[in-house]
């Protein structure tokens, strides 16, 4: 085998390897969905304390209210 390799298969063997290195020098997707993931569990949390305390609040501001008349 000779050890002449043409341009095109030089061109072709770099363009598969850009393809195939690992994606870890683009941090800005895996940022973005760590801060989606954050964003869920802060909505899941406020909507299960809403659920717990919901009637409780409701119940307090009704006995505030007449105060305000």
């Amino acid at each position: 085998m000779t050890a002449y390799l043409s341009p095109l298969l030089v061109r072709l063997l770099a363009g598969v390897c850009r393809r195939v290195q690992p994606a870890d020098h683009d941090a800005a997707g895996a940022t973005m969905v760590e801060y989606a993931i954050m964003l869920a569990a802060i909505a899941a949390v406020a909507v299960a304390a809403v659920t717990a305390l919901g009637q409780d609040v409701i119940e307090m501001f009704e006995g505030v209210l007449p105060g305000f008349n």
